[in-house]
């Protein structure tokens, strides 16, 4: 009897620990589909949480994901380029691990035309990705997915030498999100 209480035990801590709580942000979702005019999904990378959600004012999604959500942060945000970003989602202070930015594609979009210097293009799960990995600080590994309707920038921050497996293992199911 001892065995099946432990058992029993041991599988809800388990469930409590398993991957990474996989949030619902239904309704944050829900809110910058909307706002976007497209389906936006939110994934989670493994072992990170979303610590903001944003939209500009030119239909751009904004995702950043960290390890930590820390303190909610308050008052006016401006991303770098100076555009009125509306949170729908934190943000949270702390660096985030993963940035993610999502556009409408437009008819004359070419990846070619569009990956920065040093980024090589390879097919994943069907759609081209321009990708770079970069090995000095800040270290991390940058790409373009391009989608039938949407174009997905990456921004993940990390150890070079690991980054690129988790990057593209996160690529695979982000395509798969906004594809299926």
């Amino acid at each position: 009897m001892d065995k099946i209480f432990y058992l029993i035990i041991f599988l809800f801590i388990l469930s409590a620990c398993n991957g990474n709580g996989s949030t619902d942000y239904s309704e944050y979702e829900d809110v910058l589909s909307e706002k976007a005019g497209y389906d936006v999904h939110i994934v989670e990378p493994h072992d990170l949480t979303l610590t903001a959600a944003n939209i500009t004012t030119d239909d751009e999604v904004g995702l950043h994901f960290s390890q930590v959500d820390g303190e909610l942060q308050s008052g006016s945000v401006e991303d770098d380029r100076g555009d009125d970003v509306e949170y729908v989602y934190g943000p949270y202070a702390g660096d985030s691990q993963y940035r993610i930015s999502i556009e409408p594609k437009t008819d004359d979009f070419q990846l070619e035309e569009h990956k920065a210097d040093g980024m090589e293009i390879d097919e994943i799960n069907g759609h081209d990705v321009a990708y770079e990995i970069i090995d000095t600080p800040p270290e991390g590994f940058f790409g373009t997915i391009s989608l039938d309707e949407l174009i997905i920038h990456t921004n993940f921050h990390g150890d070079a030498d690991v980054i690129e497996d988790e990057a593209i293992d996160y690529i695979e199911i982000l395509i798969d999100a906004y594809e299926n």
